[in-house]
């Protein structure tokens, strides 16, 4: 039980630090380049999978750490295609909140897009990406 608290804290200070990178990267997108919000939270969507995964593999699933070249590759393209998801949550969400309701509140949209999106992404991780095999060999 211990080991699965310990797993869902670390899973949520990664997540943490990717809503950060996420966050930085909407604002970065949005004010510098003038890319629609929805657009800009998808791209910070895109980094912060990039570092959600590498830090979810050292640290917090570090237990069933993919270690292969080959097999962190393919699972890189599988958390991505996974993570897929997220992406389109935070489009829809910000989308919708921005053309429908006050664009001035993108980043209310983005959060609530973010929070939903972190429940769908533990479970696919845990039973997808980080699954023990039979041979609790990955």
């Amino acid at each position: 039980r211990f080991k699965e608290l310990e797993q869902i804290f670390k899973f949520g200070v990664v997540g943490t630090i990717g809503f950060i990178i996420n966050s930085v990267a909407l604002e970065f997108f949005h004010r510098v380049f003038h890319i629609a919000p929805d657009n800009a939270a998808a791209m910070g969507a895109e980094l912060s999978i990039i570092a959600n995964f590498s830090i979810n593999n050292a640290w917090t699933f570090k237990d069933k750490k993919i270690k292969s070249f080959n097999k962190t590759i393919s699972k890189f393209a599988q958390f991505n295609l996974t993570s897929l998801g997220s992406i389109l949550i935070q489009k829809i969400v910000v989308g919708i909140g921005t053309r429908f309701f006050n664009p001035d509140f993108y980043f209310l949209y983005f959060v609530i897009a973010v929070a939903i999106g972190m429940f769908v992404n533990y479970f696919i991780y845990t039973k997808v990406i980080w699954k023990t095999s039979k041979k609790n060999e990955i």
